[in-house]
Protein backbone atom coordinates (compact mmCIF):
# COMPACT_ATOMS: atom_id res chain seq x y z
CA UNK A 1 0.00 0.00 0.00
CA UNK A 2 1.25 3.35 -0.83
CA UNK A 3 -0.35 6.79 0.80
CA UNK A 4 0.91 8.68 -2.62
CA UNK A 5 -1.86 10.19 -4.61
CA UNK A 6 -2.31 8.01 -7.35
CA UNK A 7 -4.01 9.16 -10.90
CA UNK A 8 -6.57 7.13 -12.11
CA UNK A 9 -5.94 6.94 -16.34
CA UNK A 10 -9.91 6.91 -16.63
CA UNK A 11 -12.98 7.55 -14.04
CA UNK A 12 -16.75 6.05 -14.12
CA UNK A 13 -20.07 6.34 -12.11
CA UNK A 14 -21.23 2.95 -11.35
CA UNK A 15 -24.36 2.23 -9.92
CA UNK A 16 -24.60 0.38 -6.64
CA UNK A 17 -28.54 -0.53 -6.16
CA UNK A 18 -30.08 3.79 -5.39
CA UNK A 19 -26.32 4.72 -4.57
CA UNK A 20 -23.67 5.58 -7.25
CA UNK A 21 -19.97 4.75 -6.75
CA UNK A 22 -17.00 5.74 -8.54
CA UNK A 23 -14.64 3.39 -10.13
CA UNK A 24 -10.89 4.44 -11.41
CA UNK A 25 -8.58 2.26 -13.42
CA UNK A 26 -4.85 3.18 -12.11
CA UNK A 27 -1.90 3.08 -14.64
CA UNK A 28 -1.14 -0.41 -13.65
CA UNK A 29 -4.83 -1.46 -15.06
CA UNK A 30 -6.74 -2.81 -12.05
CA UNK A 31 -9.71 -1.00 -11.27
CA UNK A 32 -10.37 0.55 -8.12
CA UNK A 33 -13.46 1.62 -5.95
CA UNK A 34 -14.23 4.85 -3.69
CA UNK A 35 -13.78 3.26 -0.15
CA UNK A 36 -15.75 6.40 1.43
CA UNK A 37 -19.21 6.17 -1.13
CA UNK A 38 -19.29 2.83 -0.34
CA UNK A 39 -19.44 3.08 3.12
CA UNK A 40 -21.53 5.48 2.62
CA UNK A 41 -24.21 3.35 1.03
CA UNK A 42 -23.30 0.78 3.50
CA UNK A 43 -24.05 2.90 6.41
CA UNK A 44 -21.05 1.98 8.09
CA UNK A 45 -17.83 3.70 9.31
CA UNK A 46 -15.20 4.61 6.91
CA UNK A 47 -12.67 5.30 9.15
CA UNK A 48 -12.93 2.14 11.03
CA UNK A 49 -13.64 -0.24 7.71
CA UNK A 50 -10.44 1.48 6.65
CA UNK A 51 -8.69 0.24 9.87
CA UNK A 52 -10.25 -3.25 9.24
CA UNK A 53 -8.83 -3.06 5.61
CA UNK A 54 -5.30 -2.26 6.92
CA UNK A 55 -4.99 -5.06 9.71
CA UNK A 56 -6.07 -7.46 6.87
CA UNK A 57 -2.98 -9.15 4.95
CA UNK A 58 -5.18 -9.66 1.56
CA UNK A 59 -7.28 -6.29 1.68
CA UNK A 60 -4.37 -4.51 2.48
CA UNK A 61 -2.60 -5.71 -0.71
CA UNK A 62 -5.16 -4.14 -2.79
CA UNK A 63 -5.95 -0.81 -0.70
CA UNK A 64 -4.32 2.11 -2.14
CA UNK A 65 -3.89 4.94 -0.01
CA UNK A 66 -5.31 7.94 -1.79
CA UNK A 67 -6.36 8.39 -5.18
CA UNK A 68 -7.35 11.99 -7.14
CA UNK A 69 -11.01 11.56 -8.23
CA UNK A 70 -12.66 13.94 -10.46
CA UNK A 71 -15.88 15.49 -8.77
CA UNK A 72 -18.48 17.92 -9.37
CA UNK A 73 -16.77 20.28 -6.48
CA UNK A 74 -13.42 19.64 -7.92
CA UNK A 75 -10.70 17.29 -7.08
CA UNK A 76 -11.05 15.02 -4.63
CA UNK A 77 -8.43 12.36 -2.73
CA UNK A 78 -10.03 9.32 -1.37
CA UNK A 79 -9.12 5.48 -0.34
CA UNK A 80 -9.53 3.42 -2.63
CA UNK A 81 -10.24 -0.47 -3.22
CA UNK A 82 -9.65 -3.09 -5.47
CA UNK A 83 -12.74 -3.96 -6.98
CA UNK A 84 -11.76 -7.67 -6.67
CA UNK A 85 -11.46 -7.11 -3.00
CA UNK A 86 -14.64 -5.66 -2.43
CA UNK A 87 -16.82 -9.18 -2.13
CA UNK A 88 -13.99 -10.33 0.48
CA UNK A 89 -14.51 -7.00 2.47
CA UNK A 90 -18.02 -7.07 2.76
Amino acid sequence: MSDKELQPTEQKSVDFYVDDLTAVRLGDGAIYVSLPQMCGALGIDTQAQTRRIRRHDILADGFKGVANLATPGGQQTVNTLRVDLVPLWL
